[in-house]
């Protein structure tokens, strides 16, 4: 959407699901792809609330209460930020370099990226 208001496309749809524009909460929580991640890492009673949440909220509540929505899994906040990050670097691979990541490639890089933070935590 920043692109198409400075005029720079006029093609302003999810270029992975062609659902809605494509802002920055979109990229990162409501487009299909990242979504359906999203759904299998968070809590089944919490799902309704995890999507409604503002953008700022939703970042806030994940970083500072990482148990919040997600189960099962130690280090929360780090693997919230791990696939954050790596959404965000996929879509940005495919708007300007026309590269296509899987989603399971998203999710194996930051799967990866939590691990190792895990070790480096457990070093001190």
């Amino acid at each position: 959407m920043e692109c198409g208001r400075c005029h720079l496309t006029t093609y302003i749809v999810c270029s992975v699901c062609r659902d809605a524009h494509e802002d920055v909460d979109h990229v990162l929580r409501s487009c299909a792809s990242t979504a359906s991640v999203w759904c299998s890492l968070i809590k089944f009673d919490r799902v309704s609330e995890f999507f409604g949440l503002s953008i700022k909220e939703w970042i806030v509540i994940n970083l500072t209460k990482p148990d919040y929505f997600v189960s099962n899994e130690p280090s929360r906040d780090i693997l919230f930020g791990a696939l954050v990050w790596n959404f965000w670097k996929a879509r940005n691979a495919l708007a300007f370099n026309s590269l296509i990541e899987g989603i399971g490639s998203v999710c194996e890089q930051s799967r990866r990226l939590w691990e190792i933070a895990l070790r480096a935590l457990a070093l001190h």
